[in-house]
């Protein structure tokens, strides 16, 4: 443990901290003398395998995943951005930033961070979309992926805050937020291997190793999001949340409801 760093607080604890050799040497005589009882919690907490994971295959599907789901989202909100914030949409963009920028001056340019304030014509906004998919697609491809999170993180942005109240549901934020954290998670490489697509499953000698920080931030986010939905909800002041009754309005009350909404309704109490 001396040898490694992430292990020499316990190298330092068992030399200075009272009670630590003692309680460290006790565990260990209990441990080797029921090394059965020992192996079985290994694996029940462990698996098998008790290697550190190292979060390649992680790291290579869920950068594809959210490749994916930028795609989705850009070439969606691509085929509607004339009609909803275009020139002559429901809510025109080249209106609204300039009513912006006349009620707040120049803090309207770190109040609502976008390239729009720039050009604000239909022009950028179909640039911004079909930017984003071809960047989608090189971080769906494994190609230049940290980089392209970068540009992809900035083009969402600007498009959150030009689509107005079009793009304002909690996915629009739930996107930005992993998009961004996701930067730190990337290899900062323009051709890693482990990432592309047409290389084999197996390790490279050249992978870059995952960064612990970047996978911390993803899970507290998600420790977050799992979190505050339910806190959210319980704090709203609706009875529906602490009786359980709230999926029995939900499948047919939610925004952009899918195919299966009408299924899941007729489901049995037991279900829902």
């Amino acid at each position: 443990m001396r040898h490694r760093s992430s292990k020499r607080w316990l190298a330092w604890s068992y030399d200075h901290v009272p009670g630590f050799a003692a309680i460290s040497e006790t565990t260990y005589k209990f441990i080797a003398r029921h090394r059965g009882l020992g192996s079985t919690f290994t694996q029940l907490l462990w698996g098998k395998d008790v290697r550190p994971p190292t979060y390649f295959w992680a790291r290579r599907w869920f950068l594809r995943a959210l490749g994916l789901i930028y795609l989705i989202a850009f070439a969606s909100f691509g085929v509607q951005v004339e009609g909803l914030v275009g020139s002559n949409g429901v809510s025109p963009l080249n209106q609204f930033l300039p009513a912006v920028y006349e009620r707040f001056g120049s803090t309207a340019y770190s109040l609502l961070p976008t390239l729009c304030w720039f050009d604000s014509s239909n022009s950028l906004l179909h640039f911004l979309c079909s930017g984003g998919v071809v960047l989608s697609l090189l971080l769906i491809l494994g190609i230049a992926p940290a980089l392209s999170l970068v540009v992809l993180f900035v083009f969402y942005l600007s498009l959150t805050i030009a689509g107005q109240t079009f793009l304002s549901f909690q996915w629009d934020i739930l996107l930005l937020e992993t998009g961004f954290l996701s930067i730190f998670f990337a290899p900062w490489r323009l051709w890693p291997g482990e990432l592309m697509l047409w290389r084999g499953s197996g390790p490279l000698a050249t992978t870059s190793p995952v960064s612990r920080a970047g996978l911390f931030l993803l899970k507290f986010l998600l420790f977050k999001l799992m979190l505050m939905s339910g806190v959210v909800k319980l704090t709203s002041g609706d009875d529906c949340w602490w009786n359980l009754t709230a999926l029995d309005y939900h499948y047919w009350s939610q925004p952009l409801p899918t195919v299966f909404a009408w299924w899941a309704d007729k489901r049995p109490e037991w279900f829902k």
